[in-house]
């Protein structure tokens, strides 16, 4: 008698998490129909297919070329450069404020529209900051480099 209590308490746990991911993925399918919501980094690589280069990826590769002219750059100098992009603001880095520059320089020289600069490096910075390792101050640029 000690089984059935427990088959049934498994029966209405099992049923209960059915009926959950049920509800769940009827909500991600429905939100996923009734609006498409793009990142900034798929929207600005979409709106530039057409007319111009891609923006993270022109602002990745000239955070590589930058490592390469200038050397040895390390990956806090990158992420204070990417926030000071998104914020307008100049970070106190001397690195971080010459990678600014840099990359500025590359955008225009491409013609990309400073909002549009702005929206990609907050996109690749949100995921810079996870990619960082306290271990290797230079993980960020070999992630960059296995992107490109």
């Amino acid at each position: 008698m000690d089984e059935m209590p427990k088959n049934d308490k498994l029966k209405s746990k099992l049923r209960a998490n059915a009926k959950r991911r049920k509800q769940r993925h009827e909500t991600h399918r429905a939100r996923a129909t009734e609006s498409p919501v793009q990142s900034p980094v798929q929207s600005s690589s979409n709106a530039t297919a057409e007319a111009g280069p891609d923006v993270a990826g022109l602002l990745i590769e000239s955070c590589l070329e930058f490592d390469t002219l200038q050397g040895n750059i390390r990956d806090q100098d990158v992420l204070a450069a990417f926030r000071g992009l998104t914020n307008g603001r100049s970070p106190e880095s001397k690195r971080a404020t010459e990678l600014i520059a840099h990359l500025q320089d590359r955008c225009d020289s491409q013609g990309v529209a400073e909002s549009d600069m702005r929206d990609c490096a907050n996109a690749v910075y949100k995921i810079a900051r996870e990619q960082v390792n306290e271990d290797n101050p230079h993980s960020l640029l070999q992630y960059f480099q296995l992107m490109t």
